[in-house]
């Protein structure tokens, strides 16, 4: 069984990355992250780990606000 106690860090890690484009609504903030997931990892984001998303959400919000800049 997978850690629950990994949800709340999770939670926090979004909340933190959605600050930096308080824009873009939440549904927006997803399907962005996960198509660009499933271009760029030729899978899907449904058989992605929690840390290997997080990670790429982390690399894809600092890039889309730098494109910005």
């Amino acid at each position: 069984m997978r850690d629950p106690n990994r949800i709340d860090y999770y939670c926090d890690e979004l909340a933190e990355l959605w600050h930096k484009v308080p824009d873009w609504r939440f549904g927006q903030l997803v399907c962005n992250a996960m198509n660009a997931w499933n271009i760029t990892q030729k899978c899907h984001t449904f058989y992605a780990e929690d840390a290997d998303f997080m990670k790429f959400l982390n690399d894809y919000i600092k890039k889309m606000v730098n494109k910005d800049a």
